[in-house]
């Protein structure tokens, strides 16, 4: 989950153009008042809709410091929402004819878009300019000042170079993030509180639950290449065998013709002495009591070996899936995640942030067979062989821990690093043309994540700050070619179209010899690294521009 850049919730178009910053001074009231024409700013992130009801369309999030040109404000259907930590609501809404300068009509092709009038400001007149708040290292809603390109890129036969920072998708907690500010003294409870905002910590309820952890999908074994689990340590059971399997023994399962669902099982002791030999069952237990493990083939060798109970289902194929209680899980998560080197207080936030978003991913034990990947499409598990006593020791000092929002467990996504500001999760799980689809957590807001002398927390990872190499106009027009979301011919313009409060690009238009396609920030950055060549320098995150982003 954390150090790839795939991004899990996609859907529809977003197409309001994001600029970051804070609104300093502003108040919030239930039912903001604006006269004809008047210019409006959002507190906070505010959707638009074709009409003045949250069951309307919405077009577009219109993200703080955003200027709208609002025609009117009339009645409509009631609304709430939370924002800037209170909670307003109304029947208003400013009818909207522009945003930052751009006619919603050019924009959207509509007349006028609404929104909730008790989001929205006036913007003051101009004078001597309030200093800006010295960062904070706590939690704060402030992102980042960061200033990428918003608008049209020409691209011409020299080609460009590609700018960027951070390295994932930016949200909630930044691993390398959690390292500076350890570093620095935080503890891991003012980490996570920074990262995942209006969050406490608190026991999970339950206790040393049950993870199902996906193993093996659709494995195909044969009689040459079986599926093969060695039980190692200790004595250790199969389910349909009589008697434990001793220290080492081996058991091997394969179809009895490529493609059959019967299968045959055959257990044989390190000495190769048959201890078994018959029918397997299409759903059959392997376990392993402490301090027994087990290793399964068709794993990594340096990831092979398992805690628990696995879990093997039979039919043309293979799936196996671990059985394992959530401490002995973490032991395999977190140094996967985190090197065991780092500072203490970053690893036990990084172990109640794991517990945390295996906890959130349980799910009903007769709907679904499994509860998480064993890989970053959930978060990366290694099993006892990445097992290490830094880690280890976070695990034990953080048992039972997680974190909670209004009581119950949060979906603590986390990434690699953020470049100096994590972002609303609203804005990177958009669809594939950059729409936003969610409302978004209220614990996953984007904020700035720097030291009070500006410089990032996260500037020791080697991802802070990262470049690509110069690619020609030619260049370019190839790589984006090769994917019919984004070929365009010979690539002419690159417009930057939204953004999110950290500077994340959200969607993105390219235009060429052959038309234009909008793709959301994620395609764009996806197909680039497909299709540039390997040994080059990639693209780390969205957080991407075509000059170096401070």
């Amino acid at each position: 989950m954390t150090r790839l850049f795939n991004l899990r919730r996609l859907a529809g178009i977003l197409t309001a153009l994001v600029v970051v910053g804070i609104l300093l001074g502003a108040a919030l009231a239930p039912d903001a008042n604006a006269s004809a024409s008047s210019t409006m700013t959002p507190n906070c992130s505010a959707s638009a809709r074709v009409s003045a009801s949250t069951a309307a369309t919405r077009k577009a999030v219109v993200a703080v410091r955003s200027k709208v040109t609002a025609t009117a404000v009339i009645h409509g259907g009631s609304w709430r929402a939370s924002c800037a930590g209170k909670t307003v609501s109304g029947s208003t809404w400013l009818r909207i004819s522009a945003i930052n300068g751009h006619s919603v009509k050019s924009l959207y092709k509509v007349t006028y878009l609404y929104a909730a009038a008790g989001l929205f400001a006036k913007v003051k007149a101009a004078s001597t300019p309030t200093p800006k708040p010295t960062p904070s290292p706590s939690a704060s809603p402030t992102p980042t000042p960061v200033p990428p390109t918003i608008g049209t890129v020409h691209v011409t036969t020299a080609g460009l170079t590609f700018y960027g920072r951070g390295w994932g998708h930016g949200v909630g907690m930044s691993q390398a993030g959690a390292d500076g500010r350890a570093l620095a003294g935080q503890s891991a409870a003012p980490i996570l509180a920074h990262y995942y905002q209006g969050t406490t910590i608190g026991p999970l309820a339950g206790g040393n639950r049950t993870v199902r952890v996906l193993l093996l999908r659709s494995w195909a074994a044969t009689a040459a290449t079986p599926l093969t689990i060695t039980g190692l340590h200790a004595a250790w059971t199969v389910d349909g065998i009589p008697d434990p399997l001793p220290a080492n023994a081996v058991l091997t399962a394969y179809p009895a013709t490529t493609g059959s669902r019967t299968w045959h099982l055959h257990a044989d002791s390190s000495a190769g002495k048959t201890l078994f030999d018959g029918a397997a069952a299409s759903d059959f237990r392997v376990h392993a009591p402490d301090p027994a493990t087990l290793e399964l083939s068709g794993k990594p060798s340096n990831a092979n070996t398992y805690r628990g109970t696995l879990r093997v289902m039979l039919s043309t194929s293979a799936t196996v899936i671990d059985l394992v209680p959530m401490e002995s899980y973490l032991r395999g998560v977190v140094p996967r995640e985190m090197s065991p080197s780092s500072p203490a207080e970053a690893l036990k936030a990084q172990a109640i942030a794991a517990r945390s978003y295996a906890a959130y991913a349980l799910r009903s034990t007769t709907k679904y067979t499994f509860d998480v990947f064993d890989d970053t499409r959930s978060q990366a598990y290694g099993g006892v062989r990445w097992e290490a006593k830094g880690s280890d020791d976070a695990v034990l000092a953080t048992a039972g821990q997680v974190v909670l929002y209004q009581g119950k467990v949060a979906d603590t996504l986390f990434h690699d690093s953020d470049g100096g500001a994590t972002e609303n999760d609203e804005n990177v799980y958009v669809s594939a043309t950059g729409a936003v689809v969610s409302d978004g957590l209220p614990y996953l807001r984007g904020s700035s994540d720097r030291r009070p002398n500006g410089t990032a927390w996260d500037s020791a990872s080697a991802r802070a700050v990262w470049k690509t190499k110069a690619y020609t106009q030619a260049e370019l027009s190839a790589f984006f070619a090769k994917d019919a979301r984004t070929d365009v011919g010979t690539l002419t313009a690159l417009k930057f179209l939204t953004r999110g409060v950290s500077g994340r690009l959200m969607a993105i238009t390219l235009t060429g010899s052959t038309g234009s396609h909008t793709v959301s920030g994620s395609i764009f950055v996806s197909v680039f690294n497909t299709w540039s060549p390997k040994a080059d320098p990639a693209m780390w995150s969205t957080l991407v521009d075509v000059r170096p982003i401070p």
